[in-house]
């Protein structure tokens, strides 16, 4: 039995390895070497930290090969209204354009858009209920922007993962 196991794991881990699978997360990718520019406003400074979280691993100054530019658009809309005509509901909705350029050619290799689309609810019109307000308002941004950096990065990393796979299958 326990042969027929450790068989099967060797039958498969081989299998893996000749049809070119390669860890997303492998410290091999060149996922380590994309520089995210600067973003504007708020949004887009917690955005940036969260991508570079997502892209960096080591610290190393100016071996750049990638530059990731980001656009960063955010819409309210009101939802559900009470009989007054005030809103109960907020849907808001991140919107990021992205580029990803290559240092070296300063080709752009990937123009993506995303989008992120959440929601909280709006207390009373009372002005005790203004601080719930801001609280979940930031709330629900802060998760919209934890997506959109998932969201981003497993793209960058998806493309560069197939872009490197391509290229070294290309020079073997």
């Amino acid at each position: 039995m326990l042969q027929i196991k450790a068989f099967f794991i060797l039958t498969t881990f081989l299998v893996l390895q000749g049809c070119g699978f390669h860890p997303l997360y492998s410290p091999q990718t060149s996922k380590n070497s994309v520089f995210v520019a600067p973003i504007q406003d708020r949004e887009g400074q917690i955005l940036r930290n969260k991508l570079q979280h997502f892209f960096r691993t080591d610290t190393k100054k100016n071996q750049d090969s990638y530059r990731l530019n980001v656009s960063l658009k955010t819409t309210k809309g009101e939802l559900g209204f009470r009989r007054d005509e005030t809103s109960r509901r907020t849907r808001l909705t991140l919107i990021a354009q992205y580029t990803l350029t290559d240092t070296k050619t300063q080709k752009i290799i990937l123009n993506q858009k995303t989008s992120v689309l959440t929601g909280y609810s709006v207390g009373s019109s009372s002005s005790f209920a203004s601080l719930p307000l801001i609280v979940s308002e930031k709330d629900a941004i802060k998760r919209a922007l934890a997506q959109l950096a998932h969201d981003i990065h497993i793209s960058v990393a998806s493309f560069l993962g197939t872009d490197t796979l391509s290229n070294s299958n290309d020079e073997a």
